[in-house]
C-alpha cells in the first residue's frame, strides 16, 4: 500500500502561492470563496470517510513531520477550527451589534 497520501487524488502536489495569498489586495469575491470552503470540506469529509485502519495508522511525513494518518486527520480538523473561530471573531469585530450568527437556532 502507498502511504504517501491518504488516497490518490490527496496526492496532488501542493501549488499554492500562500505569501501572495496573503499580500493580495484583491481577490475572490464572498460567495467564490464559500464556494471554494465548501467544495473542500466536503473533499475533507469524502477523503476522512473513505479512509480504513491502515491509512489511519500508517506512518508518513507531513510538512517535515511524522504522524500517523489519524494524527493528520486530528491537526488539519483542529487546524480548520482554528481559522473558523477566526473569522467568526475577525467579522463580530467589523460588524459589531450587526453581526448575527443565525436569527433562529
Amino acid at each position: 500500500m502507498d502511504h504517501r497520501g491518504l488516497r490518490p487524488a490527496q496526492d496532488r502536489p501542493d501549488d499554492r502561492d500562500r505569501p501572495a495569498e496573503f499580500a493580495a489586495e484583491a481577490g475572490p469575491t464572498p460567495a467564490e470563496l464559500a464556494d471554494r470552503l465548501t467544495t473542500a470540506v466536503s473533499d475533507a469529509a469524502e477523503t476522512v470517510r473513505s479512509l480504513n485502519k491502515d491509512h489511519l495508522l500508517a506512518p508518513r511525513t507531513i510538512q517535515k513531520f511524522p504522524v500517523t494518518g489519524l494524527g493528520a486527520v486530528l491537526h488539519a480538523t483542529a487546524h480548520l477550527e482554528g481559522h473558523a473561530q477566526e473569522t467568526v471573531f475577525a467579522t463580530r469585530l467589523i460588524l459589531g451589534q450587526a453581526y448575527r450568527f443565525k436569527d433562529h437556532y
